[in-house]
């Protein structure tokens, strides 16, 4: 194969992917209530950490974020 056509497959592997990635993080995002949301498991998930470290990140950080950023919810108001 020749150096071009071994790039260009590299490139088409590269986008696909990032379209895979896009794709797994869309699926992801759930409409709540017409919002737009991300839940805590997920995005650990994404950040390859347990979702309590990433609750306390974003605790300890809330200052630096913007302010309809983050919800938190208690235990009692799921319904199943």
């Amino acid at each position: 194969m020749s150096q071009i056509g071994h790039q260009n497959n590299k490139h088409i592997c590269i986008i696909l992917h990032h379209y895979m990635q896009l794709t797994i993080i869309k699926s992801k995002i759930y409409e709540i209530r017409e919002q737009k949301v991300m839940l805590d498991f997920d995005l650990a998930e994404m950040y390859e950490v347990e979702t309590k470290r990433l609750e306390v990140a974003v605790r300890r950080n809330a200052s630096r974020l913007p302010p309809d950023s983050c919800l938190f919810l208690p235990r009692k108001s799921f319904r199943v």
